[in-house]
């Protein structure tokens, strides 16, 4: 398949998915079980193809060590987020059925302080993602500073939510920020890959243009 499809087609899917973890984190909309599970656990995989396109898009920079490191850490932080979403998932499905067949309230209580407990294995592993996520951003976001395609503006964005994301989290740990009357910055780095994919698709149809005027 010609690699300006592949592209387009990335594009396309990694918007849907940045829209897909807004409703989440948002939720405006709410879906069958079924549709969630596999929404959410789609996102990972969707990323990590965005991922490599921008590796690739970049790889001519000056900066190829900062790039292959900021690569890396994103790989591992949508590893970490994959397997945050099963276990969390897990958890929740399988403790609210044994709390509703249990017919005792004592045990009721009991299991509902098992399915607190629990929660907090599913928040450690959130917070790997969140450490590994927001390195990727910051080195990424030096690497599209330096860019002539991208500049300034994408570097100090994401740099400065990647730097507020990591301080949030781990001052917070092991609550999330949402949930120590923190802003949770998280939505503001999906502006940020919004951000990147709409400039990304306006330098492919540029380079498309310029190709087919040398080509005239």
């Amino acid at each position: 398949m010609n690699k300006s499809i592949l592209s387009i087609v990335a594009s396309v899917f990694g918007l849907l998915i940045i829209f897909i973890y807004l409703n989440f984190a948002v939720g405006l909309v709410h879906f069958s079980q079924f549709i969630t599970l596999v929404l959410a656990f789609a996102i990972a995989p969707v990323v990590l193809w965005g991922i490599v396109e921008l590796y690739s898009d970049l790889s001519k920079t000056d900066n190829l060590v900062i790039l292959r490191l900021a690569t890396v850490y994103l790989i591992i932080a949508f590893a970490f987020l994959l397997l945050m979403l099963v276990v969390q998932q897990a958890i929740f499905i399988s403790m609210d059925e044994f709390i509703a067949n249990e017919p005792l309230d004592a045990n009721k209580n009991i299991l509902k302080l098992i399915l607190k407990g629990l929660n907090r294995v599913q928040l450690g592993i959130d917070v790997a993602f969140d450490v590994f996520y927001s390195l990727g951003l910051v080195l990424m976001s030096v690497v599209l500073m330096k860019h002539k395609g991208f500049g300034v503006p994408f570097g100090i964005y994401g740099i400065a939510c990647g730097s507020l994301l990591l301080i949030f989290n781990v001052y917070t740990f092991p609550i999330p920020p949402r949930n120590a009357n923190l802003f949770d910055v998280g939505p503001l780095t999906a502006v940020w890959w919004i951000w990147i994919i709409v400039q990304s698709i306006r330098q492919g149809r540029s380079k498309t243009n310029n190709r087919t005027t040398t080509e005239a």
